[in-house]
């Protein structure tokens, strides 16, 4: 294993973090070959009789890869409280025509969610919006974990304003769209140690469960099966689809019709497999 080195601040040598036998104590770095783990990234240090190079590198070849992760110990945001949020974010475009923002606090004893309202300065028709992080009202218990903010009459996505904002702020980060509009908008993240992982809503916000249905409904539908899929015309000519030759779809590339047979039998399949039995 090649050694690795860390040269840290007011350091008069670099520090041995790890070599093939392992020291308690850090010490100078060996001669030959090591990698020096630096403010600026990863370098590659080769000392022999001809030079002594140092050359940046992407890694360390002889560790374990690994990548961004994230695990969370808090729960889903309760849909109650999102609404709240988007109910000031219509009436605060009403008014000024202009973003709105509150800030999310978590319990983490109680694992518990709730929304304070900052001091914050909009501009009539601006997509921006600023708050005083002073101004929050933390209440015992609670920690600043997010925030909800709207895009006004525009749709939701992370701007790069956002990315600025929401950079140093650990915590989930919503922003509604179209706060015009009856149906809005919506892009979720969250943002750990400056970096963004993407979510769904449905993966950050608590969903209500359906409402139960007459099973007699579920007795109106009626399975027929295709005759694309009999078993004497399985891949037969289906003139609503333009196929005048059994066997191919002209929306499908010529060097793709096996895999897309293959694929539309087992969605065949799954779709039988759930007729109930009658």
């Amino acid at each position: 294993m090649i050694p690795i080195l860390c040269l840290t601040k007011n350091s008069a040598s670099p520090a041995l973090l790890s070599a093939p036998d392992t020291a308690s104590e850090p010490r100078s770095p060996p001669n030959g070959i090591h990698y020096l783990l630096a403010k600026s990234g990863i370098y590659k240090e080769v000392s022999n009789a001809f030079y002594m190079a140092r050359v940046k590198v992407n890694g360390i070849s002889h560790l374990e890869d690994t990548k961004d992760s994230v695990e969370l110990h808090v729960p889903k945001l309760p849909l109650a409280l999102l609404k709240q949020a988007e109910a000031f974010f219509a009436a605060a475009y009403n008014r000024y025509h202009s973003e709105a923002v509150v800030v999310l606090l978590v319990n983490p004893a109680n694992r518990q969610w709730r929304l304070e309202v900052p001091d914050q300065k909009v501009e009539s028709g601006c997509l921006h919006v600023a708050y005083e992080p002073t101004s929050v009202a933390v209440p015992p218990g609670f920690e600043i974990f997010g925030t909800i903010h709207s895009h006004a009459s525009a749709g939701a996505f992370h701007s790069g304003t956002d990315d600025r904002d929401e950079v140093c702020s650990d915590g989930l980060h919503i922003t509604v769209g179209n706060v015009d509009k009856p149906i809005h908008t919506y892009a979720a993240r969250w943002m750990i140690c400056g970096q963004a992982f993407p979510a769904a809503l449905e993966e950050v916000v608590e969903t209500p469960a359906l409402p139960a249905i007459d099973q007699a409904w579920l007795e109106k539908i009626h399975v027929v099966c295709s005759a694309l899929f009999e078993e004497d015309n399985l891949w037969g000519a289906s003139p609503a689809r333009g196929m005048d030759t059994p066997g191919v779809d002209p929306d499908i590339p010529a060097e793709m019709q096996d895999e897309y047979e293959d694929f539309m039998w087992e969605a065949h399949q799954r779709f039988v497999d759930r007729i109930p039995s009658r």
